[in-house]
Parts: C-alpha cells; structure tokens; sequence
C-alpha cells in the first residue's frame, strides 16, 4: 500500500544525512575538543537511555504518527542549528535534540510498518518489508558517506550540512503523510493512565532478564 511506500521514502531521507562522514572534522573546524566530543556522546547516550522506554509507551497511549512526526521535526532541528553552531552549549542542543529524535523513533516506525501489513492481512510479509528497509537503509548511508566526502572537499563542510537538512525536511514531509493503521488503538492497549503503561514496560524488563542483558549491553 501507500503507506509502505511513504516508510521507504521517509527512511531513504531519514539515513541521506551527508553530514555524518564529516561531523568529527566540522566541530574541530567549530573550535570543539576531542574531550568535548566524548561528553556529547555522553549526553546523547544518557537521554537516549532515559528516554527509551517512556517514549515507546507514549508512542503505543498517544498516537504513532504523531510520535514520528515530532521525532522528524527534532531530526530537522538537530541538523538546522549545527550550522550557526560555534560552541560547545550549541553543539549540546543539538545532541539533545538528536537524542529526543532518536527515542522517539526508536521502534515507533516499524510498529507502524507492522500494523499496515496486518491492516491488510500480510503481517506474514513483515520480515520481508524489514529486510528491504535494511537494504534501503544501508544504500541511503553509503550513498551519503560517499557524496559527502565528495561535496565537503569541493563545498566546505558547512555544504553538507545544508544538503542535510534538505533531506531531514524531505523526512519530515513523508511523516507527515504516514497514515495510522486502524489495527492497533491507544483503546485497544487497555485501559491505564501513561504512568501506569510505563510502569508496565519498567516491570517487564525487571523480570526478563534475558531482554534486560540486551538493553544494557546496547546502551
């Protein structure tokens, strides 16, 4: 369905980021250190970790849609402010920003691809659909890494940047035209406050273990 295509076409220009091959050399050129560098990475570790359980169960209570297109607007913002960014405090907005995108996405887009399939009866084919996402995905990467080098030794590093947020603002547009699934409801997860669904996601993890070694060991 249609909704396939806009995941495909919001992922494609979701992973199109030609920034990412020249963010290290951009913020030296900025004026950051290799320190301030590791201490992003920290902050962008720590809010990912806190919020990763509270936004998949904002995602499920509120609306996924929703959920993605905030996700893509952070994106948008993350990338948007780097280019008037000549210090640490700056970089560390948009490391927040990058973060909040990245919770907020984090599972949200493949419970939509999910619930489209099952809409229409091919749930079956979701293993299928995820590897052709993959392969998207890693295609749109290597295609940014490898005009991204290309355009900052012509262009300047700030070039890509621009050329970034032309495709995160592309994103933006195919989430803001991603239809919700009828399948799943904020009705059909029972009833319960927010806090009580977040408690619930905190209990699960408590008990497996298994699942808990997994998220630790991500993070």
């Amino acid at each position: 369905g249609s909704n396939i295509w806009k995941i495909y076409g919001y992922l494609f220009f979701h992973t199109l980021i030609f920034a990412y091959v020249i963010e290290r050399l951009f913020a030296l050129e900025r004026g950051l250190s290799i320190q301030q560098m590791v201490y992003l990475e920290v902050i962008y570790m720590t809010i990912v970790s806190l919020l990763e359980i509270p936004t998949g169960a904002l995602a499920d209570k509120w609306d996924r849609k929703k959920v993605m297109v905030l996700s893509a607007f952070f994106t948008f913002f993350e990338f948007f402010i780097l280019i008037f960014a000549y210090n640490f405090w700056i970089f560390s907005l948009s490391m927040v920003s990058a973060a909040i995108a990245g919770a907020l996405a984090s599972g949200t887009l493949n419970s939509i691809l999910y619930d489209t399939l099952k809409e229409q009866g091919q749930e079956s084919f979701f293993e299928n659909k995820l590897a052709r996402i993959n392969i998207l995905d890693f295609a749109a990467a290597a295609s940014a890494a490898l005009l991204g080098g290309f355009m900052a030794a012509r262009k300047g590093y700030t070039f890509n940047y621009w050329m970034s947020v032309i495709s995160v603002t592309a994103s933006f547009f195919f989430a803001l035209s991603l239809k919700n699934p009828k399948v799943v409801t904020s009705e059909d997860n029972g009833d319960g406050s927010y806090w009580k669904h977040m408690r619930e996601a905190f209990q699960f993890l408590r008990k497996s273990h298994s699942v808990l070694f997994v998220v630790f060991y991500g993070v």
